[in-house]
């Protein structure tokens, strides 16, 4: 992202290995590059190697917000933390960050709304505290594609880390239909043994099914029932107007690991490949 022009980038997931550490203090020559810290261990290291390359990188506090992922408690473990990063050379304190993906799937919408903004305000919370004690909080980063309507309408979250919306898949788009998906992956028709079933030539080598088999695309007349390496298994009605060699649109459940797979992603608008985008990995960092 920072080859490509990216100015302001936060790292998401905590960085704690030495080499690590290093790659991502050179992408800060370049760019203004902030990463989360939840624990203290893991700040001296990274401030240390910093005071070593002689730049600063900005650091956020995660705070643990009911995913059971990373993240210190909310309030006085978090104040203690920031205030002992506020005296770590070749690290900027930059605020705060919680992960709420967690409740992007909890219906009704309105139930996840009220548990959304319980969980923002543990954020909050702790920004008061730590202003309290003189430790300033310039940001607060939170949210994502399911809890962004409520996100956006705390004045107190500066940043809004929503992005699947901008493809979308079927998980997220049972939850936020507002948003339509883009992104489908295309496969063959390789074979048609009955009038009960049909085998295409995509599966979970270019498919992610973490979050659910995939969906056909304008067609109710066709089920996905498994997924192999290669193939996808679909179930078919009698009447079902499907041949070997007919194509077929899959919106995959889990955007993410879907992507992952495939070296290109072709950009379609009316039936024309506008542009194609190559999705490997830059290794000049």
């Amino acid at each position: 992202m920072v080859a490509a022009g990216f100015r302001d980038v936060i790292v998401t997931n905590q960085i704690v290995t030495p080499h690590k550490i290093k790659r991502l203090l050179g992408l800060s020559k370049s760019a203004k590059v902030s990463v989360p810290i939840d624990n203290e261990s893991n700040a001296r290291l990274i401030s240390k190697i910093a005071s070593e390359e002689q730049v600063e990188i900005g650091v956020l506090v995660d705070l643990h917000m009911g995913s059971q992922r990373c993240g210190v408690e909310p309030g006085e473990a978090a104040l203690k933390l920031a205030q002992n990063i506020s005296g770590l050379n070749g690290l900027r304190l930059q605020g705060l960050m919680g992960f709420e993906g967690h409740l992007s799937w909890i219906e009704p919408r309105e139930k996840r709304r009220a548990r959304v903004k319980k969980a923002e305000s543990l954020l909050v919370k702790t920004k008061a505290l730590a202003e309290g004690h003189g430790v300033h909080i310039e940001d607060i980063s939170t949210g994502s594609t399911g809890t962004y309507d409520v996100t956006a309408n705390n004045p107190e979250i500066t940043e809004l880390q929503a992005g699947t919306y901008v493809l979308m898949d079927g998980k997220y788009y049972r939850h936020t239909p507002e948003f339509s998906c883009a992104l489908t992956v295309l496969a063959t028709v390789i074979s048609r043994p009955d009038d009960k079933r049909a085998v295409a030539d995509a599966g979970l080598m270019s498919i992610n099914t973490a979050l659910g088999n995939p969906q056909v695309v304008n067609r109710n007349d066709i089920e996905v029932l498994e997924l192999h390496a290669e193939n996808t298994i679909l179930k078919t009605q009698p009447r079902s107007k499907i041949n070997v060699g007919d194509k077929i649109e899959f919106i995959p459940s889990y955007l993410d690991g879907t992507i992952n797979c495939h070296e290109q992603v072709c950009a379609v608008r009316r039936e024309t490949v506008e542009t194609i985008w190559n999705t490997s990995r830059d290794s000049s960092f």
